[in-house]
């Protein structure tokens, strides 16, 4: 099966008229003058359509406007990245709050956060950006969503520290509690998150670089493996080290590795289902 390897993604004037395109396991974007686009190794991997729209805009009338200058790279191929970042974002905030709570699963001393059922699916999510979009664009997401929680957490603070009414006072203590607790998850979350994830695009990228762009179900696991290895070292020691004994957070390390080389496992199907509705709906 054929990878693409790049995108078009628009036209512009640098000052002659050239065409943008993504380089897609890194995300970096080229500028190739239109006159000499068929000969480069770009041209066998444009699509049908896309080579219709370099064709169109090259030996069409000056001022011609494709459907790139109409609709700038299917406007659904960005609107697609808002809603994923978005997701990962959302994801990020109810794993920071949930993972206050350490839970044992059954009477076999499985113990782990409850947010360990939540926050892998961002490895997916990250996955998905790193596949259709590059490294710098899923790195973009990462950092966006970091900065979100971080804010979510200013705020989150600043109304542990306003005034209430006096009808609330016998509850302003457990929510200063809370607060405390969430805010010790919350930090090493957000450090734990932004490693493992950067980790995670790295590898996924190199990977698919070595393997030619194949072998999906290789980078998506390993990647995702290696990656929860850090999170849940730095996560668990973090967050836990000043009311865990330390055979609970070996214990708590283990099982958190262990369900998320699960989700790794279970995350691959989403992926190949992605990359279908990708090529058909998404990439045009």
């Amino acid at each position: 099966m054929h990878n693409k390897k790049y995108k078009l993604i628009g036209f512009s004037k640098h000052p002659e008229q050239v065409a943008n395109v993504m380089v897609l396991a890194t995300g970096k974007q080229l500028s190739i003058p239109l006159a000499e686009i068929f000969n480069t190794a770009v041209a066998d991997d444009l699509t049908h359509t896309e080579t219709k729209e370099v064709c169109r805009k090259l030996y069409s009338a000056k001022g011609f406007q494709g459907a790139y200058e109409i609709k700038e790279r299917k406007e659904i191929y960005w609107i697609t990245f808002a809603i994923i970042t978005t997701m990962l974002s959302a994801l990020f905030t109810l794993s920071n709050i949930s993972g206050v709570k350490p839970i044992e699963v059954g009477s076999s001393g499985f113990v782990v956060p409850f947010a360990i059922f939540l926050y892998p699916v961002s490895f997916v999510l990250v996955d998905i950006l790193n596949e259709f979009y590059g490294l710098r664009m899923a790195r973009t997401a990462i950092v966006l969503s970091t900065a979100i929680n971080i804010c979510f957490l200013m705020m989150l603070n600043l109304s542990r520290y306003a005034p209430t009414i006096s009808e609330w006072e016998t509850l302003n203590e457990s929510y200063k509690v809370i607060v405390d607790g969430i805010n010790s998850v919350f930090v090493a979350s957000i450090l734990s998150y932004f490693i493992s994830e950067n980790i995670n695009a790295y590898l996924l990228q190199k990977i698919k670089l070595l393997t030619n762009g194949e072998r999906l179900i290789i980078r998506v696991f390993f990647s995702t493996f290696f990656a929860s290895l850090f999170d849940s070292a730095i996560f668990v020691f973090l967050a836990f080290h000043h009311v865990l004994s330390t055979s609970v957070m070996v214990n708590m390390f283990l099982c958190q590795v262990f369900v998320k080389s699960l989700y790794a496992i279970a995350g691959i199907g989403p992926i190949y289902g992605a990359r279908k509705i990708f090529n058909k709906y998404i990439n045009g």
